[in-house]
């Protein structure tokens, strides 16, 4: 492996918002041909593995950098791992408890959702997200991440009371307040790359990222050349090296073949 190219999956190689809800043909060989020519290729997202798409998990990915960068595997292999301490799941379920708020424990392989939060269930099925991943039976020891759900008048002011534990942050639903993913504050996309790039004893001069939210920005500063979407947040747009087109034109496509294969793309 000679280089190292990390994809966020949501508004980058996918994006239910427009209805696509599959990578393209374009953009699947544009990773072939990446891997191929000893690019090691990585998803870099804030998703949990059991919220990761079969076409994503079967693809043939390198690695993957998890839950915002609390979980980094390489080969199936975990090369870093941090979860919540266990007293700060224990004070926030409780709290969530009391004030009407469903959520999610997401672990290493399983995300945990009570049968009891019909409410959760249907915003995720809501975007494509279907019930049956969820683990009923059992809570994981481990959690690396959070995410709420609530249509209670309180919920906004109980997920801002969370985050003034500065080891968290955390991220609300850019439509409205009632969902909310929490997560250390600590580790992030960014910091995952490093992981992935020390554990590969690569430069970061050899990696190179692509992405469209807010939660892209700190890899977009980790990599050696980063690639925001032209459907992306401006915010990223303005810390990238180049800006690419957007998810329903084939941008990654166009990145790959532009800025780490050498060449122009040909014509759609």
């Amino acid at each position: 492996m000679n280089r190292a190219a990390f994809f966020d999956i949501d508004g980058t190689l996918i994006d239910a918002s427009r209805g696509i809800l599959q990578i393209s043909s374009r953009v699947k060989d544009a990773l072939h041909r990446l891997q191929e020519s000893g690019c090691g290729i990585f998803i870099a997202t804030g998703r949990p593995y059991a919220f990761l798409p079969q076409e994503i998990k079967s693809f043939g990915f390198d690695g993957f950098i998890l839950m915002n960068g609390a979980l980094v595997m390489h080969d199936d292999i975990a090369i870093f791992n941090k979860p919540i301490p266990r007293s700060i799941v224990k004070d926030t379920r409780e709290l969530c408890d009391a004030n009407d708020i469903e959520y999610v424990l997401e672990g290493k392989y399983h995300s945990y959702l009570s049968k009891d939060f019909k409410a959760m269930e249907g915003f995720y099925e809501s975007y494509d997200i279907p019930s049956k991943i969820f683990t009923r039976d059992f809570e994981p020891t481990d959690v690396y991440k959070m995410e709420f759900y609530s249509e209670n008048e309180r919920a906004p002011k109980i997920y801002k009371k969370l985050l003034k534990d500065k080891r968290m942050t955390g991220l609300f639903d850019t439509a409205h307040e009632r969902n909310f993913e929490y997560y250390s504050a600590s580790e992030t996309k960014g910091t995952g790359v490093l992981h992935m790039m020390e554990h590969l004893d690569m430069p970061r001069s050899k990696s190179f990222g692509f992405g469209d939210g807010v939660n892209d920005v700190d890899m977009m500063g980790a990599v050696g050349i980063a690639l925001a979407m032209g459907n992306g947040h401006q915010n990223l747009k303005d810390v990238s090296s180049h800006v690419i087109p957007s998810v329903s034109d084939d941008g990654v496509a166009v990145g790959i073949e532009r800025y780490i294969l050498g060449y122009s793309c040909s014509p759609s």
